[in-house]
């Protein structure tokens, strides 16, 4: 349990406590992001160079394009 705050009454956290709280949330979540981001380049990378029907397949069925389909037209 945290120490009491000396500028208020009780056991709650000081304001300083609770932005460094939000602060490494935000470092930790940025960090995730970018490491997602890198992860995911790298993997399609690979499937482009060494399964290249699975790197269409990928391409064609696109999760962020609504009319994406894995069909060939």
């Amino acid at each position: 349990m945290a120490p009491a705050c000396p500028r208020t009454s009780g056991a709650g956290r000081c304001g300083f406590e609770i932005a460094l709280i939000g602060l490494s949330f935000v470092i930790y979540a940025v960090k995730y992001a970018l490491f997602f981001g890198q992860w995911l380049v790298t993997y399609v990378e690979y499937l482009q160079r060494n399964y290249p029907y699975l790197f269409s397949l990928a391409m064609r069925s696109n999760p962020f394009d609504e009319t994406a389909s894995p069909v060939v037209r």
